[in-house]
């Protein structure tokens, strides 16, 4: 757990970094750019989260189940398990590019009415999701060659830079609006072209097309796998995206576009869980294959505790400062509808942060039939839920819907792990995080109200940080926040010390 709070501490320090950048590309996103450009490049990105996931062929996860044996038994001129999940994507990619161009006018035709901007650019699908695919197989490579703080630098921060610049283009009329979307399609093209740069400078970037000794002892188990997770990742990405499709369907690209703002707001309260996920899963996998549940529980445990911690301070400060942030930024009035959304998403994404690493401690096991078994009952019942209440109440049906599918996902697993391994993240640490983050926002929420939203901001943010954080410190609630704070104390003493002599 040592090595992944340090580089969780990283890149969650990265990320931060990227989200800032990401908020200043989202408020030129709003200001200054057409609601249906914005929810144009929102659909394509779901489209290409789907498009990567079937193109895979269920291979970057093999990668990630079965890479520590490859690293344990063979030379890494002899691990031809990164050429296998090459060829199968290439695979994948030329099959899904056929079956688009089948169904290319049965696609269109179903847009046409709602979101017609879509169907003018509906080729710009294929660059977008060749260099997506190309960026998503290098970046699962280099976490397992434990080479996480980089790639997930590459993915935050410089994915977006490239986004701010393309932006600025557009804005000063250097690109029209056909140059923009083309231009976007290609940016992690980029990404994929400096990461590889950086794996072959470390000498990282080697593979094998020969098949070795292993990977035929292992067949039957990797096809069987494979074919399982597969399936229930086709379902999964599914799952993720069926928002933005429908929305855009039913309701038109400018809906979208304020969806995504108020699921970008709550998505940032995601942020800690995407490092931890990074570099528990090689570890995760390792603690699999050499039966260490011990390990497995103590990770599972304390990322509960950590992301929770993140998720309830992240959330409170968002909704403690919703309206006196759109007011300091300008943003449009037609964003405001979504700020029911961001307080449903955003409870969503504290209980899918207090489960812990929950889908990565199944996902890296040998229960692959139970991941594809959860996979397809939340794909039931996100699909139709969502289609259902985005006809009927449109962002706020489609929050609705996600609240409650995630839930029945997360409690069947919670309930998996706890029959099967006798393993479940929660103590009484959980209900004393909770209580102090609720005890904070009260106190923030009714005793601190200026007419100044600057103001405002700054004095209900610095209440509930102070009241929540210091909590937590003070009766030693987080371990990981108790050793950070002990760390950053001694450094603090020794900068003071060396001023003084």
């Amino acid at each position: 757990m040592g090595t992944i709070r340090h580089q969780g501490i990283q890149s969650t320090i990265i990320t931060y970094l990227g989200v800032l950048i990401g908020a200043f590309n989202m408020l030129l996103f709003t200001k200054f750019l057409p609601p249906e450009v914005l929810g144009l490049t929102r659909l394509l990105n779901s489209i290409v989260a789907i498009f990567l996931t079937f193109s895979s062929l269920g291979s970057i996860t093999m990668m990630n189940k079965f890479y520590p044996y490859y690293r344990d038994i063979l030379s890494p001129k002899q691990r031809d398990l990164f050429g296998i999940v090459i060829i199968l994507c290439v695979i994948g990619f030329t099959a899904m590019c056929i079956g688009a161009f089948i169904f290319k006018s049965n696609i269109i035709a179903s847009y046409q009415a709602q979101s017609p901007l879509f169907t003018v650019y509906f080729n710009a699908i294929f660059p977008y999701a060749f260099f997506f695919l190309i960026y998503g197989i290098i970046e699962s490579y280099s976490f397992n060659q434990f080479k996480t703080v980089v790639p997930i630098f590459i993915r935050e921060v410089l994915v977006r830079l490239l986004t701010t610049i393309i932006i600025v283009a557009f804005m000063l009329k250097f690109l029209h609006e056909a140059g923009f979307i083309i231009t976007y399609t290609l940016i992690y093209g980029i990404a994929a072209a400096v990461l590889i740069s950086y794996l072959i400078k470390l000498n990282l970037f080697q593979f094998s097309f020969k098949i070795s000794s292993l990977t035929k002892k292992l067949r039957k188990k990797i096809i069987g796998l494979t074919s399982i997770i597969y399936g229930g990742s086709l379902f999964s990405a599914l799952a993720q995206n069926i928002d933005t499709l429908v929305i855009s369907k039913v309701n038109g690209l400018a809906t979208t576009a304020v969806f995504d703002l108020s699921t970008y707001i709550s998505n940032v309260i995601m942020i800690p869980q995407k490092s931890v996920i990074a570099i528990s899963v090689p570890v995760l996998s390792k603690a699999w294959k050499d039966k260490d549940f011990g390990r497995i529980q103590r990770i599972y445990e304390r990322s509960s505790l950590i992301l929770l911690t993140y998720a309830l301070l992240i959330f409170f400060v968002i909704w403690l400062n919703f309206d006196s942030a759109f007011t300091i930024l300008g943003l449009p009035d037609k964003y405001r509808e979504g700020k029911w959304v961001v307080f449903i998403l955003g409870m969503m994404r504290i209980m899918d942060l207090g489960t812990g690493v929950n889908s990565q401690i199944i996902g890296t096991s040998n229960h692959w039939k139970f991941e594809f078994t959860t996979n397809l009952i939340l794909v039931c019942l996100s699909i139709p839920l969502n289609y259902i209440m985005i006809v009927h109440y449109s962002m706020i049906g489609s929050a609705i819907a996600q609240i409650f599918s995630l839930f029945v996902f997360n409690l069947i697993r919670f309930t998996y792990l706890y029959r099967k391994y006798d393993m479940q993240p929660f103590s009484k640490k959980t209900f004393y995080t909770v209580l102090l983050a609720v005890g904070g926002y009260i106190g923030a929420a009714f005793l601190l109200n200026f007419d100044n939203p600057y103001i405002n901001v700054i004095a209900k943010s610095i209440f509930f940080v102070g009241i929540f954080i210091g909590g937590n410190i003070i009766f030693n609630i987080s371990e990981d926040i108790q050793q950070t704070y002990q760390k950053g104390l001694q450094t603090v003493k020794k900068i003071v010390y060396r001023a003084k002599q």
